[in-house]
């Protein structure tokens, strides 16, 4: 087949929703993941979080404006930083909710379009954020770059994504903080050869970095950093 033509037959997938196809002849559309399905997969068992549920690991620093120092007269002005990880955010969104958080509550990416609050042993804690915590990413829109390789005969792939995220976080009222973090993702996405019942093994990761600012009170912020997912996996079937 001459590879200048569009083959929708070896588009990579990635999600568990349909992604719109790009206008433009060289980029390719993306199939449909078929959801997941909770299948014995031969010599494999999908770890307890899917793909629609990532857990967060955050890490980022702001930097803030220290107050002036008076000394002999001479005023001396410094920049402080503070370190903010995904224990702060549940802190933070603690205080936002006014509640109290089950021991080992974490916080999770859930369907690649918010973040949910869940306790130690997956319950639902707050089902989604975004009143307060909101993502956002430019996937939906069809608007990313990605490589990697698939095999027609097999239907294995290995590919990468790169595209863009927001994440807001807006409490005025408790902790008087707001911030708007933005950068680029890149997502590893695998998939394996199906076995005799059609089963396939998908595996998913992401990387965040990003910078943004934001104000606390009445104070400016700038802040920078990065969010990383660990390597989750689950089993789906193509039949």
């Amino acid at each position: 087949m001459n590879k200048s033509t569009t083959d929708t037959s070896k588009n990579p997938v990635r999600r568990g929703r349909a992604t719109p196809a790009r206008k433009n002849s060289f980029m390719k559309p993306l199939r449909y993941l078929i959801p997941c399905l909770a299948l014995a997969f031969t010599g494999l068992a999908p770890s307890r979080a899917t793909a629609q549920e990532m857990p967060v690991f955050a890490q980022f620093t702001l930097q803030l404006q220290d107050f002036s120092v008076l000394r002999k007269g001479v005023y001396t002005d410094k920049v402080f930083k503070v370190r903010l990880t995904t224990l702060d955010l549940l802190d933070l969104l603690e205080n936002a909710y006014q509640t109290n958080f089950p021991f080992g509550s974490w916080l999770y990416l859930v369907d690649y379009s918010h973040f949910q609050v869940q306790d130690a042993n997956g319950n639902v804690v707050i089902a989604d954020t975004s009143d307060v915590l909101a993502y956002s990413d430019t996937f939906a829109d069809g608007d990313y770059l990605f490589h990697g390789k698939e095999s027609e005969l097999l239907g294995w792939w290995k590919y990468k994504y790169f595209y863009r995220f927001t994440i807001e976080f807006y409490d005025p009222v408790v902790s008087q903080l707001s911030f708007l973090f933005e950068g680029t993702t890149q997502e590893q996405n695998n998939r394996s050869t199906a076995n005799t019942f059609g089963d396939r093994l998908y595996r998913s990761t992401m990387m965040l970095n990003g910078l943004g600012y934001g104000y606390t009170g009445d104070g400016f912020l700038l802040m920078s950093g990065k969010i990383k997912t660990p390597r989750v996996q689950w089993i789906s079937n193509d039949n």
